[in-house]
């Protein structure tokens, strides 16, 4: 099926697994369907489709970079918005930066996280007890321990299972505006799923992906622009447009 990213579209995705919807912290031996979110380039994206979620009566969980060149975590607009996610009875999580990390360094990993989740929790005053892998690399996603420095890893064998051919948690994601691993639909017979959505590829009425990108940038060129404006001694306005 050829997703078109709407909120319509995502709507009938929530209603496929109505009643189902689980936390991470909530996982038993019982079926569970398991929604999380990584947050790569708005935190505004995240915070609309967080308050859409809420208005469905969907509580899933958010995980937000702290080593990110496209959006401040810090920033007032964007912790207040985190903030109120939390207050829509989402969970907030770190996605994890750990790509600089080599040679299978366990040690070096549960420092840089604690380091992240403590710039995270200064951030946003919320504390944060889970995290998802950015761009992990494979022996990352072979530690299958569910608490990694004693934080829920979102990787872990009871939510994840690392094989391509899995047998009893189904993983799916629409990484890159596509839905490699299959359509989630498709899968509403499986007992166990993780489905991970990137809250930047979805909009109101849903946008193919060189639109979606470009509109992604549009809306990051603005609040470039409006900081300009706002910290600039001078007239910055009469520049736009020139340089």
């Amino acid at each position: 099926m050829i997703s078109e990213f709407s909120y319509s579209e995502y709507k009938n995705i929530l209603k496929a697994f109505d009643g189902r919807w689980t936390m991470f912290h909530e996982v038993s031996d019982r079926p569970f369907v398991l929604m999380r979110h990584d947050v790569e380039f708005s935190v505004h994206r995240a915070y609309t489709l967080g308050k859409f979620e809420a208005e469905n009566s969907v509580k899933s969980t958010y995980n937000f970079q702290v080593c990110c060149e496209t959006y401040n975590i810090e920033s007032n607009i964007n912790s207040e918005k985190v903030i109120e996610l939390r207050k829509n009875g989402h969970e907030i999580g770190l996605h994890f930066y750990a790509g600089h990390i080599e040679n299978q360094d366990v040690n070096e990993l549960i420092i840089n996280l604690h380091k992240q989740k403590d710039i995270l929790e200064r951030a946003i005053g919320i504390e944060i007890s889970t995290f998802s892998f950015h761009r992990p690399k494979q022996w990352m996603l072979e530690i299958r321990e569910d608490m990694i420095g004693g934080m829920l890893n979102q990787y872990g064998n009871s939510f994840f299972e690392y094989s391509n051919d899995p047998q009893k948690i189904k993983y799916l994601a629409d990484s890159r505006h596509s839905w490699d691993y299959g359509y989630p639909q498709d899968f509403t017979d499986w007992r166990r799923l993780q489905i991970l959505t990137h809250p930047d590829e979805w909009s109101i009425n849903g946008l193919n992906e060189k639109d979606n990108f470009l509109e992604i940038k549009a809306e990051l060129t603005q609040t470039i622009s409006d900081a300009f404006l706002a910290e600039s001694p001078r007239n910055f306005s009469k520049y736009e447009g020139k340089i």
